[in-house]
């Protein structure tokens, strides 16, 4: 009688459906490739388009591994590939990805109350959160909440109007990016006239 067996080999190409951008991290999808006869022990992953590679956090059978360490903003080449017993499969796709995170807090730099209006100067944040500004919004009541500053607004002053007069006012400002809104200035008190 003779049996029959099938060399095995390094693993096939996974190939990598998603790469979520997080704050310092990205989550990688992906779809395994052939185990080549023997089985997938791990995940190598890299972050500089397949010139280096390190070991992946990988939990034997998921489809996904979280990269972390990374810095908010620059942008990431990730590739990845698959480890069996006979070594390191071929090279997936590659996603370009960049890590980001809510904006730090804006900073107010001064309240003045004006008639039935509140003129406030702000700074913007000390970063961006590694993805660019969409906009501010505004509290007069401490941070309880929150109204749009007019589109385009940028940092320096701007004019709060239909506030009532005469009124003691807590004013908050803070900005967002596409991962939403940062952290919300001190808060500084003023009374209209």
């Amino acid at each position: 009688q003779t049996a029959s067996a099938t060399p095995a080999s390094a693993p096939s190409a996974p190939s990598i459906s998603m790469a979520t951008p997080l704050n310092g991290s990205v989550r990688v999808n992906f779809v395994p490739g052939a185990a080549n006869g023997s089985a997938i022990t791990s995940y190598d992953y890299s972050v500089d388009g397949g010139q280096t590679y390190l070991a992946a956090a990988w939990a034997s059978g998921s489809k996904s591994f979280l990269i972390t360490g990374l810095t908010n903003g620059t942008a990431y080449t990730i590739r990845i590939r698959s480890v069996n017993a006979m070594g390191s499969g071929t090279a997936s796709n590659s996603k370009l990805v960049t890590p980001f995170t809510v904006p730090s807090a804006a900073r107010i730099v001064s309240v003045v109350g004006g008639q039935r209006s509140i003129i406030v100067t702000f700074n913007a944040p000390l970063t961006d959160g590694g993805s660019s500004l969409v906009g501010y919004s505004y509290s007069v009541d401490g941070g309880l909440h929150w109204s749009a500053l007019p589109a385009g607004t940028s940092s320096g002053s701007v004019t709060i109007s239909h506030l009532q007069a005469k009124t003691s006012y807590k004013v908050q400002v803070r900005a967002a990016n596409k991962a939403g809104s940062g952290s919300s200035s001190g808060t500084l008190t003023v009374t209209t006239k």
